[in-house]
């Protein structure tokens, strides 16, 4: 038993996260743990420990049991936990992004040392309880614990011109990154098709495009052809559809001010959290989600949408129940936001984490026999899901065992 006080070491990168989401999470827990109790030191760090902060926090180890937070995804975690090897007893916490089925090297890695280190604790947390149960399956023994990012909203600052909340007209917004797993073009064909039965529906899209296509199927997506699809919706949609481009967050914020509900009706690979629908929950929007990954533990008074896996191992969602979804906005009632606030308040959060912390963390198990057969295939054919015909079987197991999860076991 540990009878040295316990000091909570927060390493952040010094350089902005190139996902804008991952930005937007660290700033949250930042102010979260200021607002605490927590007795926890900010060390900023480029990508590696260097030489004066290795310095500092071997010195705090002498008078304090570190347990280390590695907030920033982007950092170096396998450098990091090598140079502090001279720590003989330590906790080192991993808040998951979904990155679990992008980073196998880092895990891979990670592995190879945690289990070496006597002395050493190691907790992954999941940021939603589907993502936990994935999470989970790629442990072997251990348990993830759920800690959902904190989020509240500061809606100071410029606003954008936007028509007041017309009586009798319903909005929809989207807001995030415009690619091919978003499931975007799907969504306004589904409006259209929504605008035939209610004419005072309207669409509203704010994010920027992006490349990436079918990632870990190996499928990419032709960008000229999505943009003009994307352009030729709007053009059907008589204004029905206005797209808003890249919004600052308070021009976000203001945009969610004027909508009635928001929808998202993605199939990312990594969809662990969802930082705009949840930001669109605190803004008391009515929510139309994907029953994918994070976005079923947002709120209890959603619509959730189901998807079915094609024959190339790709989530498809299901086109009709949006449609009845859209068609019944107007009469659900106003979503509670007292309680969706609670679930992400920097407060509850901040709570949770001290729980954790003042609980009995365990040495590293290593990874599961799923987790490895997936780096393996990852390592063969870099694209997991990318299968020949004869191979459809496998590849197909394969899917449904890790991102059975993601449905909650609907596939």
């Amino acid at each position: 038993m540990n009878d040295m006080p316990k000091k909570l070491i927060i390493f952040k990168s010094l350089e902005p996260h190139f996902w804008f989401s991952c930005q937007i999470i660290e700033q949250q827990v930042i102010m979260a743990l200021e607002a605490s109790d927590i007795d926890y030191e900010l060390v900023p760090i480029d990508k590696v420990l260097n030489e004066q902060s290795l310095q500092h926090i071997l010195e705090l180890s002498k008078n304090f049991y570190p347990q280390f937070y590695f907030l920033s995804d982007d950092l170096d975690f396998s450098a990091i936990c090598e140079s502090l090897s001279p720590i003989s007893k330590a906790d080192f916490i991993f808040p998951i992004y979904g990155n679990m089925t992008v980073r196998q090297n880092r895990w891979l890695e990670l592995e190879s040392i945690l289990t070496k280190k006597t002395g050493i604790n190691t907790l992954l947390l999941a940021a939603s309880p589907r993502s936990k149960e994935q999470v989970d399956k790629f442990l072997q023994g251990s348990k993830s614990s759920l800690l959902r990012f904190p989020m509240e909203l500061d809606n100071s600052g410029k606003t954008i011109d936007s028509p007041d909340n017309d009586k009798g007209v319903t909005k929809i917004v989207y807001a995030g990154r415009l690619t091919a797993q978003k499931n975007i073009l799907e969504l306004m064909e589904t409006f259209l098709q929504a605008l035939r039965y209610h004419p005072d529906l309207e669409l509203h899209i704010a994010g920027s495009f992006h490349s990436r296509g079918y990632h870990l199927h190996g499928y990419t997506i032709d960008q000229e052809k999505f943009r003009e699809r994307f352009d030729q919706l709007i053009q059907a949609s008589n204004e029905k559809i206005l797209f808003h481009g890249f919004l600052e967050q308070s021009e976000l914020l203001s945009l969610f001010s004027h909508m009635d509900a928001f929808c998202s009706v993605s199939s990312y690979h990594d969809e662990d959290y969802g930082v705009s629908a949840v930001q669109a929950s605190l803004s008391g929007l009515k929510l139309i989600l994907s029953d994918w990954g994070g976005h079923a533990g947002i709120a209890d008074d959603v619509l959730l949408i189901p998807l079915h896996v094609d024959k190339m191992l790709i989530p498809r969602i299901d086109k009709a129940k949006l449609l009845k979804a859209m068609l019944a906005l107007r009469n659900l009632s106003k979503p509670k936001r007292e309680q969706r606030a609670f679930r992400f308040s920097r407060q509850h959060f901040a709570q949770e984490l001290t729980k954790i912390l003042r609980g009995e963390m365990k040495p590293f198990e290593g990874l599961s026999d799923l987790y490895r057969s997936y780096c393996e295939k990852c390592l063969s054919k870099h694209h997991p899901f990318h299968f020949e015909e004869d191979a459809i079987v496998p590849a197909k197991e394969l899917y449904q065992s890790i991102y059975s999860a993601y449905t909650g076991g609907k596939f």
